[in-house]
């Protein structure tokens, strides 16, 4: 699902990945072939798998040059320790479990570590535009910033009669709802209203039962699946944050700004000066949407250590380095800490004052009334009010379906008038 949210097809890209991996290993097979003269199914064991797997975990997985030193230091150890056979499966359990727990993510793991901390300078300075520009030079740091401003009068996204059941439940019943670019529109409810049963039926990973979804004359609804609607412009977030729990915060992320660069295959097999020109980009628009939702300083921090509400702002980062038109955000703001709330809320108005559509599915309603420039509330799958924050606030349909008791009109300090929500369970 992680995958195919920013424009990822899995399943081919899984098999392509397979049969780009078998050209080594066939060439490998016949250079084994030829210099022993000799091949039977006893040629490779599962004894030799395990020592190809070990050096894979020694050296670290995720890199070039890690399984190449890893099964080279495998190799000398199986030398050294030739004396040793009946002993060998306990040292080299031993070992695995010793890095699984030590290291992780292998030796180049460790490098890396060692380099963010010992050389701080080099890899996080004083401002993230100087690191954008120190990473992927002074052209990639400019392309690497998000639009200033963007034509905000370009088409919305407009979702008319949504309808989906499952089974004899009709979780969204003829829902409305447009989404304009530069504008920040909330969409709550109670728990099982449809919110996110809307959003994914906008993303593409469920299908209409009636109705329509679209941008401007391209309809949503009509493409096959989430990655072509993701590569049209549509970033999401999900209750539960989905990201590779084995990689860095910066390698998450850089998974988004990656789908931006769009190099062909080969430039990016054979390293050509086009693809590392590509590559130093997305780096720096790693860096950059990283800056935007105060990470920074995690961006070497492996995303499965770091607490859950720092992984729900690595999230929205990793959205927003896809440099999209419109990002849906599913309870984002959920165990996120008061500081962390106030950099989402940040970030939300960022990509609002660049052009971006935000369509935020969130019950934390003083956040929602704070950043929201519209608001939907849904019940049982049906529109039951849209209007500004004040006005929907006020609706006594909504106030007694979803907010609540309420105190308003309680005057501000500086004369204005706020509104204050008590929140109670319904």
């Amino acid at each position: 699902m992680a995958c195919a949210s920013i424009g990822v097809a899995p399943y081919w890209t899984k098999l392509a990945s397979f049969l780009l991996a078998a050209i080594p290993i066939g060439i490998a097979g016949g250079f084994y072939v030829y210099s022993q003269q000799f091949i039977s199914p006893d040629s490779v064991t599962v004894q030799t798998s395990i020592y190809i797997l070990a050096g894979l975990v020694v050296g670290g997985a995720g890199t070039i040059l890690g399984p190449i030193v890893g099964v080279a230091l495998v190799g000398i150890a199986i030398e050294l320790l030739n004396s040793f056979n009946q002993y060998e499966g306990l040292v080299y359990g031993a070992v695995l479990i010793l890095v699984a727990i030590l290291m992780p993510t292998g030796l180049m793991g460790l490098l890396r570590d060692l380099l963010a901390r010992f050389r701080p300078s080099s890899l996080a300075p004083p401002s993230v535009e100087d690191l954008a520009a120190k990473v992927g030079g002074s052209e990639a740091a400019e392309s690497a910033e998000p639009p200033a401003r963007v034509d905000v009068d370009a088409a919305p996204l407009v979702v008319t009669g949504a309808r989906r059941r499952f089974g004899g439940v009709m979780a969204v019943d003829g829902v409305d709802l447009t989404v304009e670019r530069g504008k920040i529109h909330a969409l709550v409810g109670p728990n099982g209203s449809g919110k996110t049963t809307l959003l994914n039926l906008i993303t593409g990973y469920y299908s209409l039962d009636g109705g329509s979804i679209a941008v401007g004359d391209r309809r949503l609804d009509t493409l096959k699946g989430t990655v072509p609607v993701a590569r049209l412009g549509i970033a999401r977030t999900f209750q539960t944050p989905k990201l590779n729990q084995f990689e860095t915060a910066l390698g998450n992320v850089f998974a988004g700004a990656d789908r931006t660069s769009l190099g062909p295959l080969l430039g990016t097999l054979f390293h050509t000066p086009r693809s590392r020109r590509d590559d130093r980009k997305a780096m720096a628009a790693s860096f950059v949407a990283l800056g935007d939702v105060g990470l920074v300083t995690n961006a070497f921090d492996m995303a499965g250590l770091i607490p859950h509400g720092t992984q729900r702002l690595l999230e929205i980062a990793r959205a927003m380095a896809l440099r999209p038109m419109f990002v849906l955000l599913d309870e984002p703001a959920a165990g996120l800490s008061p500081a962390e709330a106030e950099v989402f809320k940040d970030a939300v108005r960022m990509m609002a004052r660049a052009g971006l559509g935000v369509l935020i599915v969130e019950h934390n309603l003083p956040i929602v009334f704070d950043v929201a420039d519209e608001v939907t509330v849904l019940d049982e799958g049906q529109v039951i009010a849209t209007g500004t924050p004040a006005v929907v606030s006020r609706d006594p349909v909504v106030v007694r379906v979803y907010i609540g008791r309420q105190r308003l009109d309680r005057p501000g300090g500086d004369g204005s008038t706020k509104v204050t929500l008590a929140q109670e369970s319904t």
